[in-house]
């Protein structure tokens, strides 16, 4: 992806400021796993929440470019084993 030019920086701003609350959001919901003691005290929040907002901007281009719901489907049940591995154990 590039950045945006000068004359798109007024579109590009609103839409930098809604992937900074998607990813704020993720950091939350890894937090409360860790509060709640789903996930361990020792979590990286930031870098598991890197992970699925990662997860979460490539899904989206994949769907934009047409890729099928069941390689979608799929992919989304791959990437909730990383939350499933990452639980405390018990």
């Amino acid at each position: 992806m590039s950045a945006p030019t000068a004359e798109h920086a007024a579109v590009a701003a609103p839409l930098t400021a809604s992937r900074a609350r998607t990813r704020a959001g993720f950091v939350r919901c890894v937090e409360r796993g860790m509060a709640g003691g789903e996930l361990p005290a020792a979590t990286d929040a930031a870098a598991l929440a890197a992970v699925f907002d990662s997860f979460l901007s490539g899904v989206s281009i994949q769907a934009r470019d047409g890729v099928g719901y069941a390689v979608l489907d799929g992919a989304i049940t791959q990437i909730l084993r990383v939350w499933d591995a990452s639980r405390v154990p018990g």
